[in-house]
């Protein structure tokens, strides 16, 4: 995925929104890719243009469906006259992920990023074909599982060795049995993985998926990647959405947490040359996560001696902690000044949050061992 927006970025695209979702066990095309294009469980066995239409009528009122099944077909499409969906269903990344690319003196991440670059130069030519709005083109981003690597050392495992002699027929990571069978299975079986019935789907199929890494048939000596499993590689899949505009990202919301206040006053109490520990709640209103990139005090005269870098979840909130060193010249002010430096989709942006203060000196009259 990140190789994705990589390039979809140097097209020009900016990243609207992104997510993750749980894809259906068992994690294989033929399961999978039918239920995410019909929004049901019961999967069609209808062809995916088919199922896309009939989608189109019952859940995205009735709009032009367009299926292509690769790049070749993005470029030749005629600009659409009407709002329309197009579906680009892309095998190649995939093929490749199941290719032994080693063999070949390259790497997957520089194949797929090739494979990628591809897709967002058609993309992008197809923008400036049609000649729409920039905020009417939505470019989504799915897939409909992910892949698992099996290392050498988990091919050699006990549990896999096992678990391949016993279902050495099936050609994914899974096995598959008749449920009036189940009692034939040896019971310590299912301690090397789990059985899945799929809760949504009328059959009498039981699922057998190892645990971690193991596969109920190793593959050949070519190297490649697997699916059906249940490792997260395989279930958590992301979601994006890109656009050709920028998008209106809502700056986060912060308040100071555990203030010591001047009754008096109101105003937040610091001691100098003292190390003084800052909370700083921050709230993301957004629906992308927010990473903080670094934190710095503008005013006073402040040597920062430590601070977190915390992810802030969409819509949530994290704490940010920063452990300050006043100088004395800080006595002099009445403000705290702290610059925020965040990113979200990649970009960065910049924020100041201001607070009412007073400094003080611990070696005054008037100061308590209480105050450090």
């Amino acid at each position: 995925m990140t190789l994705l927006d990589d390039v979809l970025r140097n097209a020009g695209f900016s990243r609207h929104d992104s997510g993750y979702r749980f894809a259906p066990l068992p994690t294989i095309t033929e399961c999978s890719k039918p239920m995410l294009l019909s929004g049901e469980w019961e999967g069609s066995k209808k062809s995916y243009e088919t199922i896309l239409k009939t989608r189109a009528i019952s859940d995205w009122g009735g709009r032009n469906i367009v299926y292509l099944s690769n790049l070749k077909a993005l470029t030749d499409m005629k600009p659409p006259t009407e709002a329309t969906i197009a579906v680009l269903n892309y095998l190649d990344g995939d093929e490749l992920l199941h290719a032994d690319v080693e063999s070949k003196n390259t790497s997957y991440e520089d194949e797929l990023y090739r494979l990628f670059t591809r897709i967002a130069d058609a993309v992008n030519r197809a923008f400036e074909t049609w000649e729409c709005l920039p905020e009417a083109f939505n470019v989504h981003v799915v897939t409909d599982h992910g892949a698992c690597m099996i290392l050498e050392e988990e091919r050699r495992a006990f549990d896999s060795k096992i678990v391949n002699k016993l279902f050495s027929n099936e050609r994914h990571r899974f096995a598959v049995v008749d449920e009036a069978e189940i009692d034939e299975i040896p019971k310590n079986l299912w301690e090397l993985g789990h059985q899945f019935k799929r809760p949504f789907v009328a059959d009498n199929k039981i699922y057998f998926l190892p645990n971690g890494h193991s596969t109920v048939r190793l593959p050949s000596k070519r190297k490649g990647y697997l699916h059906g499993g249940i490792t997260p590689e395989e279930v958590i899949v992301p979601t994006a959405l890109y656009r050709k505009v920028k998008a209106a990202w809502i700056k986060p919301a912060e308040r100071f947490l555990n203030l010591d206040l001047e009754p008096e006053t109101g105003r937040a109490k610091f001691y100098i040359q003292r190390v003084v520990n800052l909370e700083i709640e921050i709230r993301n209103l957004n629906s992308t996560d927010i990473k903080i990139l670094r934190a710095s005090v503008l005013s006073p005269e402040t040597d920062v001696k430590g601070c977190n870098s915390p992810i802030i979840p969409a819509h949530g909130e994290s704490v940010l902690h920063m452990n300050c060193y006043f100088k004395k010249t800080a006595l002099e002010q009445q403000e705290l000044e702290i610059e925020i430096s965040y990113e979200i989709a990649g970009e960065a942006y910049t924020f100041t949050h201001t607070l009412g203060c007073e400094f003080k000196s611990a070696v005054r009259a008037g100061f308590s061992l209480r105050d450090l």
